[in-house]
């Protein structure tokens, strides 16, 4: 249970990165391609094996690695402004909650049986989604930026999207998610998309990368590392991942929740504490009835 613990502790400092970014004037895109080359260099270090091994031969995986790259990168970036516009027990539900997403594919795909769990976590996600989302509207809406309301649905279509493509590719055996060449590859090829529209940004937008961008990045990449790599390690320790994935995701959003009204003020009204308890039940009955 140690290192569920640790996934989620270093799930929530994610978030709460993001949180301060915002505080501190931290640039999204130049911390998150920092972000990922920290992660990438890390999983890189840990497995042994580089990416750019001219030596080795292209893995069957690599064009997977080139779509989950670009995914993470606009993903990471929909999740930066999510968390500084809505909050981090927001958007945290919104994360963990969009593995319904995951679930339909894998029962339209996979052709995998529509349990009783399924039947009513599916729905019961979709009504968390609705109450929750009642939150920050005031706040949002009165602003220029009315689009920013659809930051916590994109976060749930991104984060899903790139469950579900993990998903597929382990899966078809394709790949492992807990191989380290694999994991930097997709770090790595995050990074350089990101770099790319970095460098776009730097010619025509003048945007300028200042120190507190890098240090920011590195602030990020460490945890995110870490998160991904205690998750795996939870799912290799015997416990199962039908009790695993539920304890990790339903920890994720009450610490943060918690974090995020005693260190920022966040506030929850009625309709919203009544969807996050729908967020939390739905992922506990679908994921309880994965294996």
């Amino acid at each position: 249970m140690v290192f569920i613990l640790l996934s989620i502790i270093f799930n929530t400092i994610i978030g709460l990165v993001f949180r301060y970014f915002g505080q501190f004037n931290v640039q999204n895109l130049p911390a998150i391609v920092v972000n990922y080359a920290v992660c990438g260099t890390i999983a890189a270090f840990a497995g042994g094996q580089f990416p750019w091994d001219l030596h080795a031969q292209a893995p069957p995986w690599l064009p997977f690695t080139l779509v989950l790259g670009t995914m993470f990168t606009f993903g990471f970036w929909v999740l930066s402004y999510t968390v500084q516009y809505h909050g981090v027990g927001t958007t945290s539900v919104f994360q963990k909650i969009s593995l319904v997403i995951t679930a339909v594919f894998a029962i339209l795909y996979f052709n995998e049986s529509l349990t009783v769990g399924k039947w009513i976590g599916i729905p019961l996600a979709v009504l968390a989604i609705v109450l929750i989302q009642q939150k920050s509207n005031k706040r949002v809406v009165n602003g220029k930026m009315g689009w920013l309301l659809l930051l916590p649905f994109l976060t749930f279509l991104f984060n899903g999207i790139i469950d579900t493509a993990l998903f597929y590719v382990e899966q078809i055996q394709l790949a492992s998610t807990a191989d380290y060449f694999f994991i930097s590859t997709v770090f790595y090829t995050a990074g350089s998309f990101g770099g790319l529209i970095l460098i776009y940004q730097i010619a025509f937008r003048k945007l300028r990368v200042q120190l507190k961008d890098v240090l920011g990045g590195i602030a990020l990449g460490i945890p995110n590392f870490f998160s991904i790599y205690f998750f795996l390690r939870a799912l290799g320790a015997g416990i199962g991942g039908s009790v695993v994935v539920p304890v990790n995701n339903v920890g994720i959003i009450l610490l943060s929740a918690v974090l995020g009204t005693f260190i920022f003020s966040e506030r929850f009204n009625r309709y919203n504490k009544i969807g996050i308890l729908a967020a939390l039940l739905s992922i506990v009955l679908i994921s309880l009835n994965e294996q």
